[in-house]
């Protein structure tokens, strides 16, 4: 992680960060040793593939790659991120925050065909066929290429306290995936494109919140009301 950061006048300060990580040898299923024949499949599509047909099963066990079957791969995931950052302190009744993050989340992950893709790995019997293991390196769940955010705060007339808090993301890496019957082995599931090639909707939040403090005598006793929209552009 590297960032430098400037006040460019009193008060007011900008800031980027860039934000690097490497991770390797993560546990999964280790194939080895296996005999196949290649078949042929045409997905829906009209995109080919060339198939795993177990002849001779293969060793399955808990290691740090995907094993020794043709075409494997590594288990690896890589994250790189830049952010850039403005900060304006509070003062003359109002401050902010806001951030704009390019970000690239990538790899091969033990469970990468698993909704629950980040959880840990345990027995579970995801990529441990060398067919989950086609289209599998791609964008992780967690991808997000743009992410802007910002926090502003303003003090009215009245002593009335207002915030705004604004989330603006890309939706999340999605993938195609099919169960691929008739294989000696049973059925399996086919990865058909990699992760990110399509994602969910953008996020657009928004929150409003509007508050007072009414205070009571000469002390610090004093009732704060707060009222709150949350979500204003009612995404889901």
């Amino acid at each position: 992680t590297t960032s430098v950061q400037q006040e460019i006048i009193p008060r007011m300060s900008v800031e980027v960060q860039y934000v690097h990580k490497d991770t390797s040898d993560l546990i999964g299923w280790e194939i080895l040793d296996g005999v196949y024949e290649m078949v042929p499949y045409t997905d829906y599509f009209g995109n080919d593939y060339e198939l795993y047909n177990f002849i001779v099963d293969p060793i399955r066990r808990k290691g740090n790659d995907p094993g020794n079957f043709p075409g494997a791969g590594d288990y690896e995931q890589k994250y790189d991120g830049v952010v850039f950052s403005f900060s304006k302190r509070f003062r003359d009744f109002w401050g902010l925050n806001a951030s704009y993050t390019w970000s690239k989340s990538e790899g091969r992950i033990p469970r990468m065909q698993a909704q629950s893709q980040f959880n840990p790995f345990y027995g579970s019997k995801e990529m441990w066929d060398p067919n989950n293991h086609i289209n599998s390196y791609g964008r992780l769940q967690g991808d997000r290429p743009h992410m802007f955010r910002t926090q502003a705060v303003f003090l009215l007339p009245g002593d009335i306290n207002f915030s705004a808090s604004l989330n603006l993301e890309s939706g999340r890496a999605t993938t195609r995936q099919t169960r691929i019957r008739g294989l000696n082995q049973g059925t399996e599931e086919l990865t058909l494109q990699p992760g990110g090639v399509n994602r969910f909707p953008n996020v657009e939040i928004l929150d409003l919140t509007v508050g007072k403090r009414i205070r009571f005598g000469e002390g610090n006793t004093a009732l704060r009301l707060d009222a709150t929209i949350y979500n204003v552009f009612n995404a889901d």
